[in-house]
């Protein structure tokens, strides 16, 4: 979610009430909360917004968590977002990423989700990332920002960093990078 979005309306600034966050740990989980009211700005209703985040750590370096995000008041923003995710961090840097998520708005019933999964390794000698994320045509999160819905993005890159050891070169890098972004229709975007 992004905050900055509290506030704001088309370059305008929206009066806020007030609101209240708390965050911390338990134990091994993170948690946190925020709301917000704004007032009433023009054709603006008052409104809303708040988040609850979930995150538990385990085993060393990993976490798996979960959030919540609401906007209410103004009838054409309404939405609850709901997400979870996870990270696996293994001994030899390899890490593993994945979350989802679905908002759902008043009349909206598909197209309304994301996801994605990356698997990386970075070592010293080389480092590679596989990843894919999928952008439903209709998901816009009422507290966040999707720059690009109706997407499938598959990306990789792999580089190696050699150390030759010659006077004046710590490091050289060759890398390949290869992008496919494509909508739902299959259509490609990138």
């Amino acid at each position: 979610f992004f905050s900055r979005r509290i506030g704001l309306y088309e370059g305008g600034e929206v009066p806020i009430y007030g609101g209240a966050r708390a965050y911390g740990m338990v134990g091994r989980t993170n948690l946190g909360l925020m709301t917000m009211q704004t007032r009433p700005a023009g054709d603006i209703e008052s409104e809303n917004f708040s988040v609850a985040r979930v995150k538990h750590n385990i085993f060393r370096r990993s976490y798996v968590g979960g959030i919540v995000t609401s906007r209410k008041g103004d009838g054409s923003f309404e939405d609850t977002t709901v997400g979870g995710d996870f990270m696996l961090l293994f001994d030899n840097n390899l890490k593993v990423n994945a979350s989802l998520a679905r908002s759902n708005r008043p009349g909206v019933d598909d197209g309304n989700w994301m996801g994605n999964v990356s698997v990386r390794q970075d070592r010293d000698l080389y480092d590679w990332v596989v990843s894919y994320d999928d952008i439903g045509a209709r998901f816009d999160p009422g507290i966040g920002i999707i720059l690009r819905p109706d997407q499938k993005n598959l990306t990789n890159n792999i580089h190696y960093n050699p150390r030759p050891g010659w006077k004046g070169v710590r490091q050289l890098t060759f890398g390949h990078r290869y992008e496919r972004v494509e909508n739902h229709d299959g259509i490609l975007e990138t």
